[in-house]
C-alpha cells in the first residue's frame, strides 16, 4: 500500500467537495432544461468526490488483500519510462492552451490529439491523423450543435 494514494484520493475528494460547495449557488439546468452554468462543475467536482474516495477506498482493500508474487513492489517503484510519458501528455496539454486563443479549438485539439496519438501512443500514423480529424470534428458538433457552446474561434479569426 501507498500512503500517497490514499492521501491523494482523499485530497481529490476533499476538492471535489470544495467545488460543488462554491458552485452551489450555480443553476444546474437553464431555461428549458438545458444545461446551466453550473452543470459541468457540478459534473466535474463529483466525479472528483467520487474517484478520489474510490481510490482511497481501492488502496486501503489492496492493501489488507494478500499480496501477490512480488508484482506490488515492482508496481509501486518508480518507472522513469511511465514518468517521461505523462511529462509528455502534460507539455501537449500546455502548448495545447495558448494555441486554443490564438488559433481556435478546431485546430489546437487537432494538434493536440495528432501530438498524443503519434508522440505519446505511437500510433500509426493513418489511425491518429483519422482520429485528430475526427474527434475535433465530433467534440466541436457535440457541444457547438447539440448543446449550444460557443467554442473559441481564436484570434486569427478575430474572435477569442
Amino acid at each position: 500500500m501507498r500512503k500517497a494514494h490514499i492521501g491523494t484520493g482523499l485530497f481529490v475528494a476533499a476538492l471535489g467537495a470544495f467545488a460543488l460547495v462554491e458552485g452551489a449557488g450555480l443553476h444546474m439546468f437553464g431555461e428549458h432544461g438545458v444545461p446551466g452554468p453550473g452543470f459541468f462543475p457540478d459534473l466535474a467536482a463529483g466525479a472528483l468526490v467520487v474517484l478520489g474516495v474510490l481510490m482511497a477506498v481501492v488502496t486501503l482493500v489492496r492493501r489488507q488483500a494478500p499480496a501477490d508474487s512480488g508484482t506490488e513492489e515492482a508496481a509501486e517503484g518508480f518507472d522513469a519510462a511511465r514518468a517521461l510519458r505523462a511529462g509528455r501528455v502534460w507539455i501537449g496539454f500546455a502548448a495545447a492552451a495558448p494555441l486554443l486563443l490564438v488559433a481556435g479549438f478546431l485546430p489546437a485539439m487537432a494538434l493536440l490529439v495528432a501530438y498524443l496519438l503519434l508522440a505519446v501512443e505511437r500510433i500509426r500514423p493513418l489511425k491518429a491523423i483519422l482520429a485528430a480529424v475526427l474527434i475535433p470534428l465530433v467534440v466541436y458538433a457535440v457541444f457547438a450543435y447539440l448543446l449550444g457552446v460557443e467554442l473559441p474561434t481564436g484570434l486569427l479569426l478575430g474572435q477569442a
